[in-house]
């Protein structure tokens, strides 16, 4: 949680102002409150589970963006459809199969007053995994990018 509360610091008050600013912030409020929210509720097990799925994508996708700075282009396309990969099984499936899985979950009956607690934290994980859906869309745009002029830049 840490680390989330990191990015969100440096997101608002030290990075540029980039064309992604409101989707990335809306991504740590979301991000931190699913983690505040699991720690609060005792969920601990479940959120586990899905900030390490979240996590996976992320090596290949440091691994591209090494690599787009560099001269190298067949390492980052290398690099980028493993990122693909790995991000439409872990962010795009079984984040999706998980919250599918919950959606019938609900408080114990003698904590029912706070069954909005639920509620709220599979509504921001349903927003997370529409955030994942279009970025996976963004991908295959830089993909098809690639194939036309052979640029690795994100546009």
């Amino acid at each position: 949680m840490g680390y989330h509360v990191e990015e969100l610091v440096d997101h608002l008050f030290f990075a540029h102002k980039t064309n992604d600013f409101y989707e990335m912030l809306l991504h740590h409020v979301a991000t931190l409150t699913l983690y505040g929210g699991m720690i609060l509720i005792n969920m601990t097990r479940f959120g586990a589970m899905i900030a390490w799925l979240h996590a996976i994508a992320d090596v290949p996708g440091m691994v591209t963006k090494v690599f787009s700075h560099t001269n190298y282009k067949y390492p980052t396309l290398v690099s980028f459809l493993i990122c693909i990969v790995t991000w439409g099984y872990t962010r795009n499936f079984m984040i999706p199969a998980l919250l599918y899985c919950t959606a019938n979950l609900h408080m114990p009956a003698a904590f029912v007053e706070y069954e909005a607690i639920y509620t709220i934290k599979k509504s921001l994980l349903f927003i997370l995994c529409l955030m994942h859906v279009y970025w996976m869309a963004l991908f295959f745009r830089i993909l098809c990018e690639f194939k036309k002029s052979g640029s690795t830049e994100d546009t």
